[in-house]
């Protein structure tokens, strides 16, 4: 009778032993579903909040700046490890970045509410550059040139200008209200166009001192037009200019912002997200809804959806890395900060 209960405990011992082994090299080092398919979550501290912006050091790829609803980060080492650099900052929810080219420790965020400040240490510290803008949401930053010579900001309450002279920001689009977007046209800095909520595009091409409505071939009902987000060039000195809107409908120009033609649509009415070039291939584009990205290989003309085995998330902001590779980052309403190698 001993050795029979002995016999049993023995087995019943080594059954335990073979569960718990099975749990241990399960549990160990988990991998996660997005990782498994291509998708990399690469900061734990960003999920659960949303991320709004993403900016990418083009001298050195592994350093990307990321704004948060809450909050601005920084890696050095391409997201292994993050910190944070809000010291100085008078907002930490943070709606746009921009860096500039010729020295890219000079870096400008746009706030929500309280205007836009300014690093000239990588952000280790930072200015609050107050004036006219003190108290407005910067939509976008833009740098003509990517130079720190002219700043162009688009805001909820018009467009504003300030030159490297300048001691405060310029308002050169009187009554303007809602600007989304703003950009220059590669190699003529005094031609900008201006992205709008609900009046679609303008354009001047002498510096903002006169701005023409130029909403030929845009979408529109009732006198009301789409709102354009995002613009992206084919190549730096090219005339091609690609836009996303928020509807969903993607344009394209071909002479500098006169005109403009509807060239694709997301499936199912998706409000649009970004749109960028891929900086070593200048005919790639890339095209981001809230729940799809998608890519071109011939300056628009078809499109091949990226995002089948991407995890079920909103799409809050995108961009596409400077180096050899091309890697795409994908920032979430909730769900953080993931990293793509598109390998075609």
């Amino acid at each position: 009778m001993a050795t029979l209960l002995r016999s049993y405990l023995l087995i019943i011992l080594l059954s335990l032993t073979a569960m718990l082994g099975a749990f241990s090299c399960k549990d160990k080092n988990p991998k996660k579903p997005a990782e498994a398919e291509g998708w990399v979550n690469l900061a734990d501290v960003m999920v659960g909040r949303k991320v709004q912006s993403i900016e990418i050091d083009p001298s050195a790829p592994s350093t990307i700046y990321v704004g948060l609803f809450d909050g601005l980060y920084k890696t050095t080492d391409g997201g292994k490890t993050w910190s944070t650099i809000e010291n100085g900052l008078s907002n930490r929810d943070i709606k746009s970045i921009a860096l500039c080219r010729d020295n890219p420790q000079i870096i400008y965020c746009g706030s929500w509410g309280r205007g836009i400040s300014r690093t000239e240490n990588g952000g280790s510290t930072w200015t609050n550059m107050g004036g006219a803008v003190e108290h407005t949401l910067v939509n976008a930053v833009h740098l003509v040139g990517q130079k720190d010579d002219a700043i162009w900001l688009a805001t909820s309450t018009g467009i504003f200008r300030k030159r490297k002279a300048e001691s405060d920001w310029s308002s050169t689009f009187k009554n303007s209200r809602l600007i989304l977007s703003v950009t220059s046209i590669p190699g003529k800095p005094a031609t900008l166009i201006l992205g709008m909520m609900y009046t679609g595009f303008a354009r001047t091409s002498d510096d903002g001192s006169r701005w023409t409505y130029m909403n030929a071939g845009v979408q529109g009902y009732n006198g009301l037009y789409d709102s354009p987000v995002q613009f992206a060039f084919g190549g730096a000195d090219s005339s091609r200019i690609y836009v996303v809107s928020e509807s969903g409908y993607f344009y394209l120009s071909t002479d500098e912002g006169v005109s403009w033609q509807y060239t694709f649509q997301n499936i199912g009415w998706e409000q649009g997200v970004a749109i960028r070039t891929d900086p070593q291939r200048p005919q790639r584009l890339y095209a981001c809804s809230q729940t799809n990205i998608y890519r071109s290989d011939d300056n628009g003309l078809t499109w091949l959806k990226l995002t089948e085995n991407l995890p079920a998330v909103v799409i809050t902001s995108f961009q596409v890395g400077s180096g050899t590779e091309n890697t795409l980052y994908v920032g979430t309403l909730e769900n953080g900060l993931f990293r793509y190698i598109d390998s075609n």
